[in-house]
């Protein structure tokens, strides 16, 4: 479990898009937030996006199936490109999938940086390189940051290339 909090601004008066406007003047960092890619919802209940119909589990999403909370945010996830020092969030990173593996890829160089696997069965998932959540693991090819709260320290998930062999 994550101990710390995540804070969000109150969703006092206006329109859905007024309190999202605000949020982002507010919160400089949130501004390329995942929801605004969205285009609708698949059967499966996973979002549908612009860059294709990836239906793939996010990295947020393997949080929520592993149920650690709270649940960070897509834009809570940062790195920096090695190949061509593009620092950036997963919501600013172009997204495929390849079987049962999504893949977020340095949106200047096209490299693939992060993945998460799904697996069946826990046994198949202990086996897999990476950061195992339940039945899908999260691996990186350069360290993740993530921001947890409004704390100082953002935790910090180590590199682990041999999740792509």
């Amino acid at each position: 479990m994550i101990g710390a909090r995540l804070s969000r601004s109150p969703a006092s008066a206006g329109t859905k898009a007024e309190r999202s406007q605000a949020d982002e003047k507010s919160h400089p960092a949130r501004a390329p937030r995942l929801r605004r890619h969205a285009v609708g919802r698949a059967a499966s209940g996973r979002s549908l996006y612009k860059r294709g119909s990836v239906e793939g589990v996010r990295v947020s999403e393997a949080f929520v199936a592993a149920g650690i909370t709270p649940v960070p945010a897509e834009g809570a996830f940062r790195l920096t490109c090695d190949e061509c020092d593009t620092e950036q969030r997963l919501p600013a990173m172009d997204v495929s999938e390849i079987g049962d593996m999504t893949i977020y890829a340095c949106r200047s160089c096209g490299r693939g940086l992060v993945g998460v696997k799904s697996f069946k069965n826990d046994t198949e998932a202990r086996e897999a390189n990476g950061y195992r959540l339940k039945t899908n693991v999260v691996g990186s090819k350069v360290d993740v940051l993530m921001d947890v709260g409004p704390g100082p320290r953002p935790v910090l998930l180590s590199a682990t290339p041999a999740f792509f062999d």
